[in-house]
């Protein structure tokens, strides 16, 4: 029994790399999904491997808004207002 085109809602407790749900992801729209959307209710915020280039801080994922980016750790303490887009799922 596949699918067959239909759209479906991937709810997942947490994510901390989203490993998991991007493999479900993919396993659904091989079943025949037309679409699969993916509902986090919690993400962990581990810091990025890479320094913020205007300040030194270290750059983390943010999720809160209407879209995800990456920003700096130092934008409430020090003001940096560094961002960048955040890798699409």
């Amino acid at each position: 029994m596949g699918l067959d085109g239909e759209r479906v809602l991937l709810v997942d407790d947490i994510v901390t790399k989203g490993v998991q749900a991007l493999e479900c992801r993919k396993a659904l729209i091989e079943a025949g999904a037309a679409s699969v959307k993916i509902l986090a209710l919690g993400v962990t915020q581990d810091t990025l491997p890479r320094v913020c280039p205007d300040c030194g801080g270290m750059l983390r994922l943010v999720t809160s808004g209407y879209r995800p980016f990456i920003g700096c750790s130092n934008s409430y303490r020090l003001g940096c207002r560094h961002q960048e887009a955040a890798p699409e799922l």
